[in-house]
């Protein structure tokens, strides 16, 4: 064991940061994108991807997508890269250090700006080591430098006097001051805080071959010679595994070792060509001494970090892997993955090329089970073709954001990020994969910029002369875009239209630009049914209305049909369009029906029902009932009345073929509204034109409706309506006549004589007074008695009496009925008297003997009724003279009464005083205070006058 400890003054390094001049120190800008012409992001050089643009274009392989970006560090001072080249970086997650060939350490942020800039040493720096607080160089000058990162002055400084290759500090180094550190001289070196704060150094291993890396993981200290790679437990001070280096591998101080740890179990180590997947399994030891070698010193320093507690681990080699490259870094990535900054050393010389250019550095991914190159970038960083293995370094950190990769050579340095959602959309965008970057867009990118790739989506589908998908497209893309929109309710401004939002007025000008686009190259077809049906959006008229001129110009009658039903009325001009549809309707009769039902309906929501109905009478179509009742058209079709009332029956000839029942319930809406229109089109004009038409039976329905509803209306129609119901319903022409007296009589007569209605005629003439006349029709030519008895009761003339008496005489059937039916209105003695004696009458025995019961059973009635009527009426009295005679019990205690003042007894037995009931004027004399005499009967009347007038109060 040695003991050396030197203070920073002896190495003559400046303990102070070196002068920030702009020299040494400058930050740069943001980090810059690699530039087409230095950097590429795809496995070739972009000078040779634009040379090859045109020969890639024809392989069949589709070009990969990059999993990474580049951005150049360019905050860096100037001097770094260029004239001193970086000779081993580190990257921690609060700190960055770049330490170059100088012996310059660069302290930066995770971002690249600088913290501070110092010379630890005379000459190159090998190795860097941090516990997250202090860093550690070491130096080709044979020093190994510590110092605190925040803190300038808190440095120091061991000199070991030959070079030093590598060094690892203590993870617990802030209490412990231990570190690790070896190089040429062979030894590994534990170096401590021993007595009196001086340095004591352990050699953990000796050998007579230089130590090219050396690390300290947790409690396992890992260090890389000619013998292989050694694992050292740190708490137990055995040596664990040592790993042989492959036979014929390069000499080992040739290239330096890699290492990473993606988990706490889980070691990463390459070397030159290989590399090993180490797992750590550890244990706990209850007995310190049993794990500790019997020659290990048991007295350590205050300070030593071995004092923790014992803990046994075990170290397996799961698997080696052999790649074809030099590794000069690795990192660990996910998915089994494990990245590989990989190298190629330059080709042997020959005459053609006595000094051959090393190939630039790639970063690869491999599976960790295969081997194989899962993918890979060529990286094109500055002056990479007189750089080895060693000039290279591979360093991984993370962000909030992300995870990123730090590629730093002696003359360049990129970072390296794993490709997100954006940049991959970006690259679908570059690449014109814009549909996939639409779809993975939804929730990455802000609406506007997911708009602008939808656009570029629809450009990309013309430039294929896909017009049914750019159609698709665009209707997609626009209507998402409006879901977007969060704008408040839109309002109504000067001109009927409204206000549109940013989102809105945006999509509005992409429909009127794409619209004329279809239209000028003749795709209406494709567009129409992706046309927006709002007319708030306010897209230009003129696109619809080229669509719809387009339609008629090729006679697509039933597309233009489709969107004339489809589309609000105020998307386009109508006005334009019906004088072309007009025409239409001229040309395709076949299909001329459907199109002038539309072309109706378009005229209602113009504002123009007359035109409509125009066309709905031509189509017979019972709308047009609806129509003329709603907007109150009957005056402006008075010459088509007729068409109107008759608008439900399939055809004319229904009237003459049809049963009335039939015609009258099928046109009854239609004369119902006739009827109600009867102030616009009067019943003069009505009548008249049916019968200039000559339709008979419409008049009489429409009469017949008329009549019921406004019997005035119809009065000077009752000849006419006489007469028709005497032709189409004669069932209800005898009510006709006896309801109305509107019609004249003789006219009716003649009706009835010449159709040979005889009971309406004998109705008539006995309106008329010709009684006999009437009898006589009765009598002879229907031969009815009991109507001929009916008939004289009606009249309640004696002489018809007497006539219709003699008529019977004669004819015993008649006498017999007359005996039966008129008992009421002539006495039947006065008939058995004027009986001849010798006359035969069939049943005259049990028609008298009828009478005579009747008779007796009349009088007995009668007789029971007025016992009843008296037997009640004595009762009554009787109980009225008990009311009368008996008192009434008054309630005399009742609070309020003034007795000494009249007392009213009410009905319901209630006591006022007569001031409160008649009030107090009518009791007083109104000029004096003096009371005024009155009588009963003065003071009941002024009663009486009183409830009158609650009555009439209450009725109101």
């Amino acid at each position: 064991m040695t003991e050396n400890n030197e203070p920073i003054q002896d190495t003559n390094i400046d303990n102070a940061s070196i002068d920030n001049t702009e020299e040494t120190e400058r930050t740069l800008d943001e980090e810059s994108t690699l530039s087409s012409e230095e950097e590429s992001s795809s496995s070739t050089s972009s000078e040779e991807e634009e040379s090859s643009s045109d020969e890639e274009s024809d392989d069949d392989e589709e070009e990969v997508e990059p999993r990474f970006k580049y951005n150049r560090i360019t905050q860096l001072p100037v001097t770094v890269f260029n004239k001193d080249p970086v000779s081993t970086c580190l990257a921690s997650e609060t700190f960055f250090a770049f330490a170059t060939h100088n012996g310059v350490i660069h302290l930066t942020k995770p971002d690249f700006t600088l913290i501070r800039s110092y010379r630890a040493h005379r000459a190159s720096i090998l190795g860097l080591a941090t516990d997250g607080t202090y860093l550690a160089s070491a130096s080709i000058d044979g020093t190994v430098v510590i110092g605190s990162v925040l803190e300038a002055e808190d440095i120091s400084a061991s000199n070991f006097k030959r070079p030093v290759h590598s060094v690892a500090l203590d993870p617990n180094y802030k209490s412990s001051k231990t570190f690790i550190s070896g190089g040429m001289a062979g030894d590994v070196i534990l170096s401590e805080r021993g007595w009196l704060g001086n340095r004591s150094d352990t050699i953990l291993q000796k050998s007579d071959d230089p130590v090219i890396a050396i690390y300290w993981i947790d409690g396992l200290i890992i260090w890389m010679n000619d013998s292989g790679i050694n694992i050292y437990n740190q708490h137990t001070r055995k040596l664990l595994m040592n790993i042989p280096r492959p036979e014929n591998s390069p000499r080992a101080d040739l290239y330096k070792p890699r290492i990473c740890t993606p988990e706490s179990n889980r070691i990463y180590i390459a070397w030159a060509d290989r590399v090993w997947n180490l797992k750590v399994t550890v244990t706990k030891s209850k007995d310190l001494k049993a794990l500790l070698p019997s020659s290990a010193s048991m007295i350590l320093s205050s300070g030593s970090s071995m004092r923790s507690q014992a803990i046994e681990q075990t170290i397996t080699v799961e698997s080696e892997l052999q790649v074809d490259c030099l590794i000069a870094g690795i990192a660990a990535f996910k998915d089994d993955t494990l990245m590989m900054l990989s190298y190629l050393p330059p080709p042997r010389p020959t005459d053609s090329n006595p000094r051959p250019v090393a190939p630039s550095p790639e970063l690869r991914l491999v599976d960790l089970q295969t081997g194989g190159e899962v993918y890979g970038d060529e990286l094109a960083l500055k002056s990479h073709e007189r750089l080895g293995m060693n000039d290279y370094h591979l360093c991984q950190y993370s962000n909030s954001q992300s995870t990123k990769y730090l590629i730093i050579s002696a003359k360049d340095g990129i970072v390296a990020t794993e490709r997100d959602l954006n940049d991959k959309i970006e690259w679908l965008v570059d690449h014109k994969k814009l549909e996939d970057a639409w779809n993975i867009s939804a929730n990455v990118k802000t609406a506007a910029e997911r708009y602008a790739i939808g656009l570029n989506w629809v450009e990309s589908l013309v430039d294929k002369d896909d017009w049914v998908d750019t159609a698709r497209v665009l209707e997609l893309v626009q209507n998402t875009y409006l879901e977007t929109d969060n704008s408040n309710e839109l309002q109504t401004v000067e001109g009927g239209e409204t206000d549109l939002s940013v989102v809105q007025t945006q999509v509005r000008d992409n429909w009127n630009e794409w619209g004329f686009i279809f239209t000028k190259a003749g795709h209406t077809d494709e567009l129409a049914p992706k046309l927006p049906a709002d007319h708030t959006l306010q897209v230009d008229s003129k696109i619809y209305e080229a669509v719809l001129l387009d339609f008629i110009e090729k006679s697509k009658i039933e597309d233009l049909i489709t969107y004339l039903e489809t589309w609000p009325i105020e998307l386009y001009d109508f006005n334009t369009i019906k004088r072309y549809i007009e025409d239409l309707l001229q040309d395709k009769p076949e299909q001329k029906d459907r199109l002038r039902k539309t072309l109706s309906g378009l005229y209602i929501l113009a504002g123009d029902p007359v035109t409509a109905v125009h066309h709905l009478l031509l189509l017979r179509d019972p709308s047009v009932l609806d129509l003329v009742s709603k907007y109150h058209l009957l005056r402006s079709f008075l010459n088509q009345i007729s068409e109107i009332l008759t608008i439900n029956l399939k055809s004319i000839e229904d009237l003459t073929l049809a049963p009335l029942p039939i015609i009258r319930e099928t046109m009854s809406r239609a004369i119902s509204i006739v009827v109600q229109g009867r102030h616009e089109v009067t019943p003069d004009d009505v009548v008249s034109h049916l019968t200039e038409k000559k339709l008979e039976v419409v008049s009489f329905l429409y009469l017949e409706q008329l009549n019921l509803v406004d019997s005035f209306a119809s009065q000077k129609f009752g000849d006419l309506q006489a007469r028709l119901y005497a032709e189409f319903d004669r069932p209800k022409l005898i009510g006709f006549l006896k309801r109305n007296n509107n019609y004249n009589l003789e006219k009716a007569a003649q009706v009835c004589e010449s159709l040979g209605y005889i009971p309406e005629l004998v109705y008539i003439l006995g309106k008329v007074g010709q009684n006999k006349r009437a009898l006589k029709l009765v009598l002879e030519d229907l031969q009815d008695p009991d109507q001929a008895i009916e008939f004289a009761k009606q009249q309640n003339d004696q002489e018809l009496w007497d006539d219709l008496l003699d008529y019977c005489l004669t004819r015993p059937l008649y006498l017999k009925t007359l005996l039966d039916k008129a008992s009421g209105a002539v006495p039947p003695a006065q008939i058995l008297a004027r009986i001849p004696a010798k006359l035969a009458i069939p049943g005259l025995k049990d028609t008298l003997l009828r009478i005579f019961t009747d008779h007796e059973i009349v009088l007995a009635l009668n007789q029971g009724i007025l016992e009843i009527v008296n037997s009640e009426a004595q009762i009554l009295a009787s109980q009225l003279r008990a009311a009368r005679s008996e008192g009434t019990i008054l309630d005399f205690a009742k609070a309020g009464i003034d007795f000494s003042q009249t007392v009213v007894v009410l009905p319901d037995g209630s006591l006022q005083t007569e001031v409160d009931l008649i009030g107090e004027t009518w009791a007083k004399d109104a000029s004096t205070t003096t009371t005024v005499t009155r009588s009963v009967r003065q003071k009941v009347k002024h009663l009486a006058f009183i409830k009158r007038k609650l009555q009439l109060l209450l009725s109101q």
